[in-house]
């Protein structure tokens, strides 16, 4: 199950499932957003065979780049902003 990028936007804080429990399932990093005040609420995890980097975190995106796929988790219309930022100007795979 490491091998895989996980995207979720659960209703619990980061804190309250015990790290133990990913680390079992095969997940040893992570990210969450980042949302001023309120708890993060979407996060990516993925284990150690994945070699993930992440882009940019925004309290709407989650983006990791891998060696062969973009990854993001977007809840709204901001991401496509976020992303061209980013990403200068320029959305989605080159040609």
């Amino acid at each position: 199950m490491s091998s895989v990028i996980f995207l979720a936007e659960p209703m619990v804080t980061f804190a309250q499932v015990p790290a133990l429990y990913w680390h079992n399932i095969g997940f040893t990093k992570f990210c969450t957003n980042v949302r001023d005040n309120l708890m993060p609420d979407l996060w990516a995890l993925w284990g150690y065979e994945v070699s993930a980097s992440v882009i940019f975190v925004t309290s709407q995106c989650i983006a990791l780049s891998t060696d062969s796929c973009l990854y993001s988790g977007d809840l709204c219309k901001q991401f496509i902003s976020d992303s061209s930022t980013v990403m200068g100007g320029k959305c989605g795979p080159s040609p």
